[in-house]
């Protein structure tokens, strides 16, 4: 098995804030970042995920914020926010 696979098994083992803590410490917070923003990439609503996650919102009260239905904030979830014309 090639080095970096085997690292990332152990990493996998720890628990997800340490593995975060892991990372920072070894690869520095400019990498981290890239990391993820790379992996929100991977995610159409990865921005508005983290919103609701830290300001601990709902569909419903997105949706009631940005003036649009749960449904349409339902859709923004699955397939990203639509871009500003």
């Amino acid at each position: 098995m090639p080095l970096a696979v085997e690292q990332l098994d152990r990493l996998t083992d720890l628990d997800p804030r340490s593995a975060a803590e892991r990372i920072r410490e070894v690869a520095g917070p400019d990498w981290t970042r890239r990391l993820l923003r790379a992996l929100d990439s991977d995610a159409p609503a990865g921005d508005l995920r983290r919103v609701m996650q830290t300001w601990g919102l709902n569909q419903s009260e997105v949706g009631e914020i940005f003036g649009v239905t749960r449904q349409a904030t339902s859709k923004w979830m699955s397939k990203g926010v639509p871009s500003r014309h």
